[in-house]
């Protein structure tokens, strides 16, 4: 049995049925992982790593969304991986470990930028 991996629609997200095709090597660079979860205190939203292939390296950055659903916010741009979201118990910030300056650091912002994407 070969594996196959159906082509999402790009405007809904939905897979398509009749897009399948057998799976590649190189399917591998387009594939989107999800780590590291950090629900905010308040239960209002989730954060997350999210891990791609960009110039054949992985880079993670942090994205947020809700639980009701919604588009998903990118939080952080940097040049490196940002992994490991965890929120203050007070939830005003949210902590997460860069390595936007070559050795892993802690790195936080205000928990109304994980919000709002701000």
């Amino acid at each position: 049995m070969a594996t196959t991996i159906e082509k999402p629609d790009l405007k809904s997200g939905a897979a398509t049925g009749s897009a399948q095709r057998p799976f590649r090597p190189k399917d591998l660079l387009s594939q989107v992982v999800i780590q590291g979860l950090a629900v905010a205190p308040d239960g209002s939203s989730i954060v997350y790593a999210r891990r791609t292939v960009e110039g054949n390296k992985y880079s993670r950055s942090l994205w947020r969304t809700t639980f009701k659903g919604g588009k998903p916010e990118q939080i952080t741009t940097a040049k490196g991986n940002d992994t490991r979201p965890r929120f203050s118990p007070d939830g005003s910030q949210l902590l997460f470990i860069s390595t936007a300056r070559a050795s892993p650091r802690p790195g936080s912002c205000r928990s109304e930028a994980a919000k709002h994407g701000s």
